[in-house]
C-alpha cells in the first residue's frame, strides 16, 4: 500500500484531492483540505486512493491474510445498528468492520464487509460482497456529514452504485 497515508505523520503527496464541505450548513461548500482533523489515535487523517483501499479490504476480508482467524471472527461477530433516520437498518456493526445491505432486504445475499469513511471534505466506502466476489471502493472529495442537499446526493450515488452490483 504505496498510496496511502496519515495526515499527522506522512506528508500528503502534491496530488492529493482539494477536499470541500458545508462547513456552516448554508448549502455554500469551501475547501476544507488544510482542515486536520486527524486526532492521533487512528481515526481521521488517513489518506489512501481506491487500489490501495482494495488491497486492503480483500487482504482483511476475502483472503484473510492479515489477522489470526480467531481475531477475524472477533472482529467479524456484528450486532444490528438501529438508526432511527435509517428506515432500512441495513447496517450491522462488528469490531471495526461493518456488515451492510445498501438498502437490500437482510434477508437476502447482497451484503458486503467493510467500512464507511467520513470525514471534512471527504468521503469513502470500501466493502467486499462475498457472494458476489466483488469488491467496490470509492472515494469522493466531499465531506457528506454536514446537513447540506449534497448529502442526499451522495446517499443516492452510493445506493445506485452498489445495487448495479447486483445486476
Amino acid at each position: 500500500m504505496n498510496n496511502t497515508y496519515y495526515y499527522s505523520h506522512d506528508k500528503l503527496p502534491a496530488i492529493t484531492a482539494q477536499g470541500y464541505y458545508d462547513f456552516y450548513n448554508n448549502q455554500t461548500i469551501i475547501n476544507v483540505t488544510n482542515f486536520n482533523t486527524g486526532s492521533g489515535n487512528g481515526y481521521g487523517g488517513f489518506f489512501s486512493n481506491v487500489f490501495d483501499l482494495q488491497i486492503f479490504i480483500e487482504a482483511l476480508v476475502r483472503n484473510q491474510t492479515i489477522l489470526k482467524s480467531s481475531s477475524f471472527t472477533e472482529m467479524s461477530t456484528f450486532i444490528p445498528e438501529i438508526d432511527p433516520e435509517d428506515s432500512n437498518n441495513d447496517l450491522n456493526l462488528g469490531a471495526g468492520l461493518m456488515k451492510r445491505y445498501f438498502n437490500q432486504d437482510q434477508s437476502s445475499d447482497r451484503y458486503g464487509y467493510g467500512h464507511t469513511g467520513r470525514d471534512l471534505g471527504y468521503s469513502a466506502n470500501c466493502f467486499y460482497f462475498p457472494n458476489y466476489d466483488v469488491t467496490s471502493c470509492f472515494v469522493i472529495n466531499y465531506g457528506t456529514n454536514a446537513e447540506s442537499e449534497l448529502r442526499q446526493v451522495f446517499y443516492d450515488f452510493q445506493d445506485e452504485l452498489t445495487s448495479s452490483l447486483f445486476l
